[in-house]
């Protein structure tokens, strides 16, 4: 009598070493796949950011050296957006930045 509840103790205690270790590793599978997540963020997030560095620097540096327009406009005159958007500045300033928008766009589709 005494070795059969022996034995019945052992087997419940191998059945909850048994799952307490299952539960342990899907726990870590569960960590390894946020941990991938996390991963597959930041690298987004640091994409993003080269991207839009790179761009205010196009434009920054754009506006220093490429050629000024020739009439000047009077103290008060709204310039539209069109001629802003058509400006060498803005247009070298979007292709630099249309690169980076591909590539994450590229990431999105890819996942």
């Amino acid at each position: 009598m005494v070795s059969s509840r022996n034995l019945k103790l052992t087997l419940l205690q191998n059945l909850g070493n048994t799952l307490q270790r299952i539960i342990q590793l899907e726990q870590t599978k569960s960590d390894v796949r946020s941990r991938k997540a996390e991963r597959k963020l930041d690298n987004t997030i640091g994409l993003v950011g080269v991207g839009l560095a790179i761009s205010g620097f196009t434009a920054s540096v754009a506006t220093q050296y490429l050629p000024k327009p020739q009439q000047t406009y009077p103290q008060g005159y709204d310039i539209s957006i069109a001629s802003v958007m058509l400006s060498p500045a803005f247009i070298l300033s979007f292709i630099v930045s249309a690169l980076f928008l591909l590539a994450l766009i590229y990431r999105f589709l890819r996942r």
